[in-house]
């Protein structure tokens, strides 16, 4: 479970919000509390893959999809209107307090926003509310998004009631999911199969089916599949030697990984950023060219994009480097990138190897 803050929700989780503001704009300022059932459909399917996203990579993939769209203005945009959104809707389940449907919107609003703790107490609130009646679906949103933020959960109070759910409905693929991948972090390989292969059997996404076949080892190796073991069989070019990076700055050395060399263009940008441990959008980045790769790169507060920002203020930083083949900041299919969690604690020099694709 370790890191899976670093595994933010993918700009996936912008596109969500620019979906979901207007909804919940227009819901919070109504006081019909029948049109939250209208728009829970809407709001669902768009945070269905952001948060599919999160639960994948979570534990395999410390790709970080949250705040690549925060380089541009429109994503500065949509988190303020998010923000303005959020508080017109508190404001009415404060005066209407009995709105379960208020309270899941609530909810899957927070957890586009990665405020999973606020999001699970939400859903709590909605899921006592309805008693009895509370449907599957609602318990296994609940257990998920205590997952994102206990990291005990998995093999605790939210597994307990995704076996409940999965008791009730036994094709409910998030119960499925988190049961398999519960199993497979306590080497039960048995168990996993049991629950993943009825989710592969539900035609799951294919990035979805492909992770399942890897940790089941019923689809060739990571190296065959593409996963992040590919590196581990190659030895990348070496990183020049460079000077002693400056106070306060952090040294990145960066390869990029002989298999995915042959994908590169030299005139695609390198986007070398950092940001919170915990994340959020982009503190710092720096912008080179693939063709400078391996390369080492000093970041430091000059390299900052909110002014008073500084890198020294956060313990841990998600560190990433991605090539652009679209040219673009934000990231898009068939991009290359790595990433590590740095800590300041370990000195002022760390590595990003780039071993993988933005599918």
């Amino acid at each position: 479970m370790n890191g899976f803050w670093i595994g933010a929700l993918a700009l996936g989780v912008i596109a969500a919000m620019v979906v979901i503001t207007p909804i919940v704009v227009n819901v919070s300022r109504s006081g019909d509390s029948r049109r939250v059932s209208t728009v829970g459909v809407g709001v669902l399917a768009a945070l269905a893959l952001p948060v599919a996203a999160l639960a994948l990579y979570s534990h395999w993939n410390n790709y970080d999809w949250t705040g690549e769209a925060s380089l541009t203005p429109t994503s500065d945009d949509a988190m303020h209107a998010m923000d303005d959104a959020m508080k017109a809707l508190r404001d009415r389940l404060a005066a209407n307090p009995r709105d379960a449907e208020g309270w899941q919107l609530l909810a899957r609003s927070y957890m586009a926003m990665q405020s999973f703790e606020e999001a699970a107490n939400a859903f709590d609130h909605a899921i006592q509310i309805l008693g009895p009646d509370a449907p599957g679906t609602l318990r296994a949103d609940y257990a998920e998004a205590r997952v994102f933020y206990d990291e005990g959960a998995l093999q605790g109070a939210s597994r307990e009631i995704f076996e409940a759910v999965l008791a009730e409905e036994p094709q409910n693929p998030k119960a499925l999911w988190y049961l398999g991948l519960a199993a497979s972090e306590r080497n039960d390989l048995e168990t996993a199969r049991a629950r993943w292969e009825p989710l592969l059997a539900l035609n799951p996404p294919e990035q979805v089916a492909r992770i399942i076949n890897e940790r089941l080892g019923t689809e060739g190796t990571a190296a065959e599949t593409g996963g992040p073991a590919m590196a581990a069989a190659a030895t990348p070019a070496p990183v020049p030697e460079a000077e002693p990076p400056p106070e306060g700055a952090i040294q990145l050395q960066i390869s990029v990984d002989p298999g995915l060399e042959g994908r590169l263009r030299s005139d695609a940008p390198l986007f070398i950023f950092a940001r919170s441990g915990a994340g959020g959008p982009p503190l710092a980045v720096v912008r080179q060219r693939a063709s400078d790769l391996p390369l080492v790169v000093n970041l430091s507060d000059d390299n900052t994009m909110i002014e008073g920002t500084s890198l020294a203020d956060h313990s841990q930083l998600t560190l990433v480097a991605r090539v652009s083949l679209a040219g673009g900041p934000g990231a898009q299919s068939g991009d290359l990138f790595g990433e590590v969690l740095y800590d300041r604690n370990n000195g002022q020099t760390t590595r990003i190897h780039i071993d993988q694709v933005v599918e």
